[in-house]
């Protein structure tokens, strides 16, 4: 799996579950909800020792392909998911730490509320730590917006997100 692959999947899988992570604690519906994702990366998600292994072009070939995307400006990515409520009864990010492969550790903020939360998290890994925080507001009971900013070895990643309520049924779900 090349960077690109692996840096997308990482996005889409964190950022697909949103509404299951904002679920917890949030007056929302359960049901399926559209998730709109807009995402700007800048720096370099490589880590340095990675790099360093690389010779001359392969380096160049890399740093090219970081400023390409970096260029490019923010993308947007939309999927559909299902919130149950054993989703929202499990809480934001503690159906996560529960997975075995998991080492990421979360920390809600104090104020959160049914209106609010606010997290920050670290995952440590085989190249090192990646960290971050974010934000989720309910609007109201079918409509949620937040933030997410990540940072990974000299690279970070900004989101912004919108999800809205479609429907009680989860007929319509990607996944």
């Amino acid at each position: 799996m090349n960077l690109r692959t692996k840096t997308n999947w990482l996005l889409v899988t964190a950022l697909a579950s949103l509404p299951v992570l904002a679920a917890g604690g949030l007056g929302v519906k359960t049901g399926t909800w559209e998730t709109t994702v807009t995402t700007k990366t800048s720096g370099m998600m490589m880590p340095a020792d990675v790099l360093a292994k690389m010779n001359a072009e392969q380096r160049a070939q890399m740093e090219a392909m970081m400023s390409k995307r970096a260029a490019a400006g923010p993308h947007s990515i939309t999927s559909k998911s299902c919130v149950t409520q054993k989703d929202i009864d499990a809480g934001a990010f503690r159906a996560q730490q529960a997975e075995a492969d998991s080492k990421c550790t979360y920390k809600p903020g104090a104020g959160n509320s049914s209106k609010h939360q606010e997290w920050t998290f670290e995952c440590p890994g085989q190249k090192g730590v990646s960290g971050g925080s974010m934000v989720v507001d309910a609007v109201d009971s079918t409509h949620v917006n937040g933030v997410m900013h990540v940072k990974a070895n000299a690279g970070t990643v900004d989101s912004t997100f919108t999800s809205k309520w479609l429907g009680a049924s989860c007929a319509d779900a990607d996944k």
